[in-house]
């Protein structure tokens, strides 16, 4: 399992899995743990779906990057505040719908 904190000012938490690259945020106003692999992934290569399909801009855009910032396990329940629970993260890990 990997560990990032997503954003320039306002900063999200996410779980990786390693082996999948599954991917799952949290979002603090509701407390709850959501499918995140595409946003993890729009992040890492800049991807900008506004633009054409044959846009040079599509990719590699800046604009649509956000810092991605690797830390451990303890770094991510202090910052949210509490242990992570394996079963709590078990089920937006499995799910294939949710805000992407």
């Amino acid at each position: 399992m990997k560990y990032y904190l997503v954003g320039d000012d306002f900063k999200r938490l996410f779980l990786e899995d390693a082996n999948t690259g599954r991917a799952i945020f949290y979002h603090l106003g509701d407390n709850k743990w959501y499918e995140g692999t595409l946003i993890l992934w729009k992040n890492r290569v800049g991807f900008d779906e506004s633009e054409p399909l044959d846009s040079p801009y599509r990719y590699g855009n800046g604009s649509c990057m956000e810092k991605i910032t690797e830390i451990t396990k303890s770094e991510a329940e202090q910052f949210l505040g509490k242990r992570i629970d394996i079963e709590e993260i078990a089920e937006p890990f499995n799910k294939t719908d949710g805000p992407y």
